[in-house]
């Protein structure tokens, strides 16, 4: 890779790696002139520093290109109020790279900025598998051979949705799974709603433990949805702590990084077949329109949404934001591969066979390609946890007619944690426009 690099600095030191969480370092701010950080190959970019408060330790800068680190930390010179360049470079190959600066020897908390270079020309690591659809397909059959016994009972309203209670009923819901755990998951809908007349949205939860989410399926029923907000494992959600806290130490321990050997044992399928059952539920019940079907989710709710679209063809529409589980074989692709970084144990080939035998049909970057569902898909420019790369060559395969890229030089993993000075940016340019066509979608 070609490239031309200036940095206003001349001093080197060592660090330790980057915390996806501490991207967060208030006295100094990091700009960009692209508002969404795209950039064409050849383009110069520059990214100025300007302090907000004075600052007595010694600031370095550091840049990473599609997840290498370019140069050793080089000593930046910053005043407060001005408007400093610390970084100028161009690329001429598609380059997903972020820029840092903090304190040197304390990379505790940073200020970072990302920009990607021909965003059109990332390619994902994997050609999907000639037998994908038929893969799924007797996924399907031998679940949907078990007859479906589902079960919903009146849930108490949690007391932040309270006031919804007079708007919507709640249920807590319970399928029955082939194999596996069942599903667990709270399910809503507006009181007095016509037969025929309601979408249905699926919420699919991120990574971790945690439990389907009342308060969510509630706000979304207030919508005018049938809502249904589904925990990924399977474990009943009205249990004592206790009981979470042993799943979380045992059974559930470490899931996202076993070692991959078989379809059978590979953790993600009933992760993504739960997801599916849940929708075969909720298409039984008479207030279901027949028609309007939407995913939605974060991280590993990004991989279950474009999973599900990808298996099931009802769904018309994916919300997915930096999405998990997808370009799982970035490094053949000259790139980092994606959460939760399989590519790692692939580079190490002493299970190459099996890896490459199996993620294929579970990687969202192969998954993107079957689905002509409508697609959003957001990807985080300082996004250390599901990198850029991956997600934008997620999307640039995608086969969907309707599809919408929306990129963020500030965001990192989780929207919670974007710097509150650029905060209202994200929610002016993409959170509420994105919402906005949401609703419209569903009405």
């Amino acid at each position: 890779m070609k490239r031309f690099v200036t940095f206003i600095a001349v001093f080197f030191c060592c660090i330790g790696a980057f915390a996806q969480n501490n991207l967060v370092y208030n006295p100094v701010v990091l700009t960009i002139d692209k508002a969404d950080g795209q950039y064409a190959s050849g383009d110069v970019v520059n990214v100025y520093g300007q302090l907000t408060d004075n600052v007595r330790e010694e600031l370095v800068c550091v840049v990473e290109a599609n997840g290498k680190r370019l140069q050793k930390p080089l000593k930046v010179d910053l005043k407060e109020g001005e408007k400093t360049l610390v970084y100028s470079g161009t690329f001429d190959s598609p380059t997903a790279a972020q820029v840092y600066v903090f304190p040197k020897g304390n990379d505790k908390q940073k200020a970072a900025v990302g920009f990607v270079v021909d965003a059109g020309g990332f390619r994902p690591g994997f050609d999907a598998p000639k037998d994908f659809d038929k893969f799924w397909a007797k996924q399907l059959k031998k679940m949907r051979k078990c007859r479906m016994k589902g079960s919903i009972v009146p849930a108490e309203f949690p007391s932040n949705v309270k006031r919804l209670e007079d708007k919507c009923e709640l249920y807590a819901m319970e399928v029955n799974m082939h194999e596996g755990r069942d599903v667990h998951a709270y399910i809503s809908w507006p009181k007095n709603a016509e037969p025929g007349s309601l979408p249905i949205v699926i919420y699919l939860h991120g990574a971790g433990y945690s439990r389907s989410n009342a308060s969510n399926a509630a706000r979304w029923a207030a919508k005018g949805v049938i809502a249904i907000d589904i925990n990924a494992h399977g474990f009943p959600d009205d249990q004592p702590k206790e009981y979470y806290d042993v799943l979380a130490k045992g059974e559930l321990k470490d899931y996202r990084n076993r070692k991959v050997t078989d379809h059978e044992s590979f953790y993600f399928r009933l992760m993504y077949l739960r997801a599916v059952r849940a929708l075969d539920y909720a298409a039984t019940l008479p207030l279901w329109d027949g028609k309007r079907i939407m995913t939605m989710g974060g991280s590993q709710g990004g991989a279950q949404s474009i999973a599900v679209a990808a298996i099931d063809k009802r769904v018309g529409a994916v919300n997915a934001w930096v999405p998990a589980v997808t370009d799982l074989a970035g490094h053949l692709g000259g790139h980092r591969g994606g959460w939760p970084g399989y590519d790692r144990q692939m580079k190490r080939k002493d299970n190459l066979d099996a890896e490459t035998a199996v993620l294929p049909y579970y990687d969202g970057a192969v998954m993107i390609r079957h689905t002509k569902a409508k697609l959003w898909i957001e990807a985080g420019l300082i996004d250390t946890v599901c990198p850029p790369e991956c997600v934008i060559a997620a999307f640039n395969v995608a086969v969907s007619d309707d599809k919408k890229l929306d990129t963020f030089p500030y965001r990192p993993h989780s929207d919670s944690r974007i710097d509150s000075r650029f905060r209202s940016r994200w929610e002016d340019t993409i959170g509420d426009p994105r919402d906005k066509e949401v609703m419209e979608w569903l009405k």
